[in-house]
């Protein structure tokens, strides 16, 4: 797998559009339904102003992953993270990966729990114990999911998952119409100049479900690998492209959201809706399809992931692949107990957005950047004095692997050089991310507690 990506550098044939499309595939899905709700809780203008700013960082994040990858010819996330960061890049990016993969299959279930529930309890009755948050989660998780879990990999699942994308535009819209269908027939919430607050309390919550909804790095690398003709110019094109496609719906959805519902919108807006009504029911059950597709999507690659934290892959014999689909099913008995025991859509949205996507966005790629273009120009400053004639000992950390003629061959001296505004960029991101893990994270756990 280490080589799979770097082998298709310069054989993808997708173009700068194309490519980024894939990159607004995998930002996009269910985090988008609790944006209005974040800008509940920062308020209308500050919510829309976190959304730029996290645009803007999320932008110089798959530019930064790119341009170091280039520059060290690694073309992982994992690879370049540890070529930077050594043993402590491995455990951030494994902590965050692992959080973010839980954190994501967990929302789901929840969202079933939020969505479906209505549902059943209007077809079966409220009184039926099987129509309760609790038994529609398991029964939804293990007779519909569950199945869809032991596949060798993801290929299978890879074209009727694109039917999720299908689904989400298809929500969009009806939640769209309905929501101002609402706001017509139903007056202003009282106390409040038409429900909405310009400037909200919930900074920190508003964040995190934001930096959740904007998450896409972890494919940065093989989304360049499918590009044809591969350079920094070309993915800076794409990577432009994908943002601000994914900042206009995210802000077209969240202020419709916001003005439709005020300071009443919830963090799943399905819920603000009636169970009895037919059109959200129908977006119930569209989300439904939607979680049914990209559950598994999220699920096999934190599986794969931890089965090669632990040295075991599917194939390699029948105890090795019992191994393997045991750690599945443990996998995915935690998001179920979790998501029965925690039923708070946006908690999960927010320890997410502020302790894995902070650090898949913005701490490490900076951290990455910082790390391999200070290294390199002190490199290339001694390279320079000595003539070129550089000792092994005098390589430092980050470039120990690769020789001078590495460095300095063509391909190399193709990336541009860092301009002092992109280092400026570099630190504030940097510290905006760590703030974010560390202050952001413990804010929103003390006040969970606190409740």
């Amino acid at each position: 797998m280490a080589d799979s990506i770097a082998d298709r550098i310069g054989h993808g044939v997708l173009s700068p559009l194309q490519a980024s499309l894939l990159v607004v595939n995998t930002a996009i899905g269910s985090g988008i339904f609790g944006l209005p709700w974040a800008l509940k809780e920062a308020g209308l203008l500050v919510g829309i102003a976190i959304m730029l700013l996290l645009a803007l960082l999320n932008l110089f994040a798959h530019h930064a992953l790119i341009d170091c990858g280039l520059l060290a010819k690694k073309y992982r996330f994992e690879d370049m993270s540890h070529f930077a960061l050594g043993r402590t890049g491995d455990v951030l990016l494994n902590f965050a990966l692992t959080i973010n993969g839980l954190g994501c299959c967990i929302s789901y279930l929840l969202i079933i729990g939020d969505t479906i529930t209505p549902v059943a309890q209007t077809v079966l009755g409220a009184d039926a114990w099987w129509s309760t948050r609790n038994v529609v989660i398991i029964g939804f998780a293990v007779v519909v999911i569950f199945p869809l879990l032991f596949f060798k990999t993801i290929a299978p699942l890879s074209k009727p998952s694109a039917l999720s994308i299908v689904c989400i535009p298809i929500i969009m819209l009806v939640v769209g119409i309905k929501g101002l269908e609402q706001r017509a027939t139903a007056p202003p919430s009282a106390g409040n100049d038409d429900g909405i607050v310009m400037i909200g309390r919930g900074v920190l919550s508003a964040i995190g479900i934001i930096a959740f909804s904007f998450g896409s790095t972890q494919t940065t690398f093989s989304t360049f690998a499918s590009l044809a003709e591969p350079t920094i110019q070309r993915w800076g094109v794409t990577a432009t492209i994908a943002t601000l496609t994914i900042l206009i719906i995210y802000l077209s959805f969240s202020i419709l959201g916001y003005l439709c519902f005020g300071t009443l919108v919830q963090s799943n807006i399905l819920n603000n809706f009636a169970s009895d009504d037919a059109w959200a029911n129908f977006a119930r059950i569209l989300m439904a399809v939607s979680i049914l597709l990209t559950y598994p999507m999220q699920f096999y690659p934190l599986r794969d992931f931890i089965n090669d934290l632990l040295g075991q892959r599917i194939g390699r014999g029948f105890a090795e692949t019992a191994k393997c689909y045991c750690t599945s099913l443990v996998l995915f008995c935690i998001t179920i107990q979790v998501s029965t025991v925690v039923t708070d859509l946006g908690f999960v949205y927010q320890l997410v957005g502020t302790c894995a996507s902070a650090l898949l966005s913005f701490l490490l790629p900076s951290a990455i950047y910082l790390a391999t273009h200070l290294e390199w120009w002190s490199y290339v400053r001694r390279l320079v004095t000595a003539a070129g004639r550089v000792q092994p000992a005098e390589v430092t950390p980050v470039l120990e692997q690769q020789s001078a003629q590495d460095l300095m061959d063509d391909e190399i001296a193709k990336v541009p050089d860092t301009a002092w505004r992109q280092i400026a960029l570099s630190v504030f991101t940097l510290i905006f991310g760590l703030v974010m893990c560390t202050i952001g994270t413990s804010v929103i756990l003390i006040n969970r507690l606190s409740k």
